[in-house]
């Protein structure tokens, strides 16, 4: 290879990369900026192998698609055009054949020339470029350690050739692409080609998800009013219930010494919006403790409104003690 990159000049250290964390696309070959032009008669075909110096890997690390490709040349060659044509190599190195498995020609001028494609690619595809015939536009720059692939010709995509390796200490080839990953396998990348990366029968929208069925309608809650007509022996409740349910009001109180009593309202059948009235009888033991309580206290009275698939609605009543105090008597001396 050394005979074909001659030497001369200089170039600018130009990287384009995506930014860390913005996207789960990979860069793959060597942005180096190319500043040299060598004169060769024929067309030859080179692929990186190992590529020490590049900032990206010579080889694709993943399998995906290659969506974009491209060149820097340098500003320093004014004028510059010549017509390249992108390669992508599957290598078998073992028996030194390699298959093309994609390609792109493009135009090549100075500056930064970035070409958007669609190529399948898998791991361990490495990246090449064929020469006009007439000159080679590369980077002179130190490679040590590094290793071409260099076969003669243009072959096309499908074509199965031999290739020589060859180790380059000054020269490197300025061929990078972008690979985005392929969930789907459709041969289109997830990132900016599919639009539907989940499904590999479309690139295109995915198709809108069929509509849930309605969830059942929520139980109808029942509530109790904020006021409650406490006679003696008994409370009156009103109830409203937003639908047509079967209401059983009951409850508890607490007599003190640990002692309780059951409440019972009975169980009505409420129409919605109708103002349903629930009598509660004190029992024995709730009318003897109230006799004992005096009129300063009152036992607090916890009613439940229970339906069947309806919200528990609970309303405490208290009530006073019916124990009047003892008036004092005073004598006189």
């Amino acid at each position: 290879m050394r005979r074909v990159l001659v030497v001369g000049g200089a170039a600018l250290a130009i990287c384009l990369s995506v930014a860390a964390g913005a996207s789960a696309a990979t860069q793959v070959g060597d942005p180096c900026v190319a500043g040299e032009v060598s004169s060769y008669s024929g067309t030859i075909t080179f692929f990186p192998m190992l590529t020490p110096q590049s900032p990206f890997p010579a080889a694709v690390p993943s399998t995906g698609v290659i969506t974009s490709w491209g060149m820097n040349v340098a500003s320093g060659v004014p004028g510059f055009s010549s017509s390249v044509a992108f390669k992508v190599m599957r290598a078998d190195p073992p028996t030194l054949t390699a298959q093309v498995v994609g390609e792109d020609r493009e135009t090549i001028t100075s500056g930064s020339n970035l070409f958007n494609v669609r190529i399948p690619v898998r791991t361990g595809d490495f990246l090449g470029m064929s020469n006009d015939g007439h000159s080679l536009i590369y980077c002179k720059q130190p490679s040590v350690g590094s290793t071409i692939g260099v076969l003669q010709g243009d072959p096309t995509t499908g074509s199965t050739v031999t290739f020589e390796e060859r180790h380059e200490e000054e020269g490197r080839i300025p061929v990078f692409a972008t690979v985005e990953p392929d969930a789907d396998g459709d041969g289109y990348g997830d990132e900016t080609q599919d639009k539907c990366p989940t499904d590999a029968s479309t690139h295109e929208a995915c198709p809108a998800p069929k509509a849930a069925p309605a969830p059942p309608a929520p139980p109808a809650p029942i509530t109790l009013s904020d006021s409650a007509a406490a006679k003696k022996g008994l409370v009156t409740v009103s109830l409203t219930s937003s639908a047509q349910a079967t209401v059983t009001l009951g409850g508890t109180v607490k007599l003190g010494k640990g002692k309780t009593a059951k409440l019972s309202g009975g169980t009505q059948i409420v129409a919605p919006g109708a103002l349903a009235k629930f009598t509660v009888v004190f029992p024995a033991k709730l009318k003897t403790a109230l006799k004992q309580l005096s009129t300063s206290k009152k036992l607090s009275l916890i009613l439940t409104a229970t339906a069947p698939g309806a919200t528990t609605t609970n309303l405490t009543v208290k009530v006073p003690g019916e124990l009047k105090p003892v008036p004092k008597h005073h004598h006189g001396k």
